[in-house]
């Protein structure tokens, strides 16, 4: 029967804290704790057994989740529990979790009146330790990796699951199995998800009181078990964690290359000794703190990569430029090495930059780190989270107010600057919209769009244990605007309003004053009539009439239309065209201006307003830092700028060309006040390539002042488009004409119903169209919906009426016009352009036969419903 009796006790609680001087989220991460334990039920699984109490504490990195591990064991160890499993993801973590709870280690965790007894795989056998482990008495904890407890082969099955202690008289594992007070605690416990089943198969066999889950990147299983949060956002803005720095080129690292990854190391080895300096000179003027010097972080892509990465730090001058000074840390890793990552943070350490691979992805807890370089592809967001959480622990303790101290610099490849270039990757990375939630109420992907309700969040608006500044975000940048979504209004009921010209009624339309300027830009704006000043009638519109579709007529198909498009061709162009003076001038401006590549740095800070939400606030820091460059000979200059400027494909590979492009470089170095064939002057790699843009702007402009010309280029258009909704009451054919109305019942028409512009012309040639037997198909153009046009060079586009298919196949452009009009200069070049159209369209030969037929009011008269008469008449091209 189990003794122990976890309860809240509010003196006991402000002791431990006091004694382990728990920041306030931890304090408040423990009493959450003790809370649920005393009156949460154990949990069951699908079988209905009854388990254990599973607990998950979610605390950002930094904050002190190692102090509130020892806090946890010495409150339930004064309550009267005597046995504490602390699981770690390995054997690094294994190693410092003992020195957390060993007194005689730098590591050691102090504030325990009476600390508890450490057993681990490798001492429990040890007499002194092993005739401890059934006293009632002795406050034990065991410290065991997770490959220790759920994979118990070769000899970790004989030490703790099968060989026999002769002191216990039987299994460490089935020892603990048999104890009633046992708590365990998970480090790190989202590890554990690539093994759930097996650890939690060894769980269930040891049947603990309760399983405590401690991480800062929980997996998405234990997200429903978490009963506190405490986000990276708000460890920044309460000054826990040091602030998070994205460190880029404006052309970024191409760490495919060799070249690429070499270059991202030597800025990081820049932002490094730019540190350095600002930290010895924190440290001469505080000599009774810490005397903590800064270290370069490198995570590369496997372990060879690390040796190369390793290599090339150690072996050149411009990077680290000694082996004692690079520390690469992997499986393959010595004895040595792994002391001297254990001695990583005292004064005494040499050591500049340790290189990893995944060794080190977390429980990692050095204060040193002060730039992180990843030269590898993120394989989840979840890893650049722990990645970036090896660098967030205050070096001096506390923040210290000067920016090079109180940040963590992250050197951004491509995917890292994809990842914080847009704005709710930058929030997830931070956990900014994450709040604290019951169990069964979090939502692991919070939508951006709403704040969540408390009700939401699983959160009483009067439950006082919740953290300051949790419930409500807002985000602030000095970066550019992001936008704001213009989609269609919404009506309460959440319906879109998307008003168009086909919601005009076109009586409407057509009582209209034309002369009106309000009129004429729309009857309709926003919903609304636009009604003249003083009208008291606001019911103008007809009652609504049913609807009428618009579609193709039996045996009718789409046509396809070759529409004249223009493009725009420039002349050609000759390099002898730049003079040589522009050139020189342009290089003058280049030397004046060129400035060598920086490293740009973007802050991103969270803070509390005055109503305690939390803001996020992006800057750009101010930076003198240059980037590292490769140096070119000028002569090398020299032919990489000519090879640019013939490399444009503007003019034909000549040995002239290749002459003049040599000749405007030496003009544009002259400019610059260079001698282009000093063998002893060098560039950067940046002077270089702005020199290639200078000289590519220089050619543009020239070619932005030549005339171009417009070639004309044929693109097909299916028309018409089916499917239009008019109005029911559709007049008949052999109705009396009505301007603008629609008519149906026509025999030849591609579509059901149409309409006209004028009675005489277009609505009597509808008619002849469609009782003529040589017509097999006709159609009225309408350019609201179909939109086709003959192109017109400086002049307006020509809309036609009609087309014909004839019975020979031919397609006809038909335009219909009065005797006074069809002799106007504008009608005239229209009919002119439009024959040209269709002569061209004809002898691409893949349209089919195109004519144009021009008609006068007359020529329809004297057709008399006939349309081989009115070819005839109108004696086409």
């Amino acid at each position: 029967m189990c003794s122990a009796s976890i309860h809240p006790d509010p003196a006991l609680l402000a002791d431990v804290a006091g004694r382990f001087k728990l920041r306030t989220p931890n304090r408040m991460a423990l009493a959450k704790t003790i809370e649920r334990l005393s009156s949460a039920k154990p949990e069951s699984d699908d079988s209905g057994t009854v388990n254990y109490h599973q607990l998950h504490l979610d605390l950002a990195t930094g904050v002190g989740k190692t102090y509130l591990a020892a806090s946890l064991v010495d409150y339930v160890s004064a309550q009267g529990v005597r046995n504490i499993l602390i699981v770690t993801p390995g054997k690094t973590i294994q190693d410092k979790t003992i020195g957390n709870f060993t007194k005689s280690t730098n590591r050691y965790v102090s504030g325990s009146v009476s600390p508890p007894l450490v057993i681990t795989p490798d001492n429990f056998r040890v007499p002194q330790i092993a005739a401890q482990l059934q006293n009632p008495r002795v406050a034990k904890v065991f410290i065991f990796n997770v490959q220790q407890l759920v994979k118990p082969t070769k000899n970790m099955r004989k030490k703790l699951h099968s060989e026999r202690d002769e002191i216990l008289g039987q299994a460490l594992y089935t020892h603990l199995s048999n104890l009633d007070d046992l708590v365990v605690i998970a480090d790190e416990a989202h590890v554990y998800h690539e093994q759930a089943e097996k650890f939690s198969a060894s769980l269930r066999e040891l049947g603990p009181l309760a399983l405590i889950g401690l991480s800062a990147t929980p997996s998405e299983a234990d997200k429903r078990h978490v009963i506190f949060r405490y986000t990276l956002a708000e460890a920044i803005a309460d000054k826990y964690v040091k602030i998070p720095v994205i460190a880029y080129r404006s052309d970024g690292y191409d760490i495919k290359t060799t070249a690429g990854q070499n270059a991202q190391l030597l800025d990081a080895c820049t932002l490094l000794r730019y540190k350095e300096a600002a930290y010895k000179l924190y440290r001469d003027t505080n000599r009774d703190g810490p005397q903590t010097k800064p270290l370069l972080f490198v995570v590369a892509k496997d372990i060879t990569h690390a040796k190369t990465v390793g290599d090339f730090l150690a072996s050149t001058s411009d990077a680290i430029g000694s082996g004692d000074q690079v520390l690469i840390v992997d499986s393959e890793s010595s004895d040595e090495a792994l002391r001297l990552l254990d001695e990583v943070d005292q004064t005494s350490s040499g050591i500049r930059a340790v290189v990893s691979v995944n060794k080190l992805r977390e429980g990692w807890d050095v204060k040193r780190v002060a730039v992180i370089c990843a030269i590898r592809a993120m394989a989840s967001e979840q890893l650049t989270e722990q990645i970036l959480g090896r660098g967030l622990r205050l070096p001096f303790g506390k923040r210290t107010g000067q920016i090079a101290l109180d940040t963590v610099d992250v050197m951004a490849h491509e995917s890292y600057n994809a990842l914080f270039k847009q704005k709710d990757l930058i929030r997830r990375q931070l956990q900014l919209d994450l709040v604290d939630a019951e169990p069964g109420t979090f939502d692991p992907t919070p939508s951006l769009a709403k704040e969540p309700t408390d009700a939401e969040n699983g959160q009483n608006a009067s439950d006082t244990s919740a953290l300051p500044g949790e419930s409500k975000l807002v985000t602030e940048t000095s970066g550019p605007d992001l936008g704001v979504w213009g989609g269609p209004t919404l009506f309460d009921d959440g319906s879109a309003a998307d008003f168009s010209e086909a919601d005009v009624d076109p009586k409407l339309r057509e009582e209209s004053n034309p002369s009106d300027p309000a009129l004429q830009a729309g009857h309709f704006r926003n919903g609304e009539s636009a009604m003249p000043t003083g009208t008291r009638n606001l019911d103008v519109s007809p009652a609504p009439r049913a609807a009428y579709r618009v579609d193709f007529s039996e045996g009718a198909d789409a046509i396809l239309f070759p529409m004249w498009v223009p493009r725009s061709v420039p002349m050609p162009f000759q390099l002898s065209e730049i003079p040589l003076t522009d050139a020189r001038l342009k290089g003058a401006n280049f030397a004046s201006s060129a400035q060598a590549e920086s490293i740009r740095r973007r802050k991103y800070e969270t803070t509390r307003d005055k109503d305690d939400k939390l803001v996020l606030q992006e800057e750009d820091l101010n930076s003198t830092l240059k980037a590292w460059s490769d140096l070119f000979s000028l002569l090398e200059v020299r032919e990489s700028l000519a090879l640019a400027v013939m490399s444009l494909g503007l003019f034909p590979v000549k040995k002239r060309n290749k002459n003049l492009s040599l000749g405007l470089v030496d003009a544009f170095l002259e400019g610059a006040g260079l001698d282009p064939k000093d063998a002893a002057s060098s560039w950067t790699d940046e002077q270089r390539r702005g020199a290639i843009s200078a000289l590519h702007s220089l050619i543009a402009a020239v070619i932005a002042t030549r005339r171009s010309s417009i070639q004309l280029e044929f693109e097909v258009k299916k028309i018409p488009i089916p499917g239009r909704l008019v109005e029911s009451d559709v007049l008949s054919k052999e109705d009396a004409y009505v301007r603008r109305e629609w008519y149906k019942g026509w025999k030849n028409s591609v579509l059901t119903a149409a309409r006209f512009d004028s009675g005489d012309t277009e609505f009597a040639l509808a008619h002849l169209f469609d009782g003529s037997a040589e017509v097999r198909h006709w159609l009225r153009l309408d350019p609201e919906t179909d939109g086709i046009f003959i192109y017109r060079e400086n002049a307006n586009n020509y809309y036609p009426d009609f087309i014909v298919i004839d019975s020979e196949g031919t397609f006809w452009v038909v335009e219909g016009k009065s005797d006074k009009e069809a002799t106007t200069q504008d009608v005239l070049d229209k009919r002119r352009v439009t024959e040209q159209w269709a002569r061209e369209a004809t002898a691409e030969g893949d349209f089919g036969k195109w004519r144009y037929l021009f008609c006068t009011t007359s020529n329809v008269k004297s057709a008399q419903g006939n349309w081989g008469r009115l070819v005839a008449a109108s004696n086409p091209d």
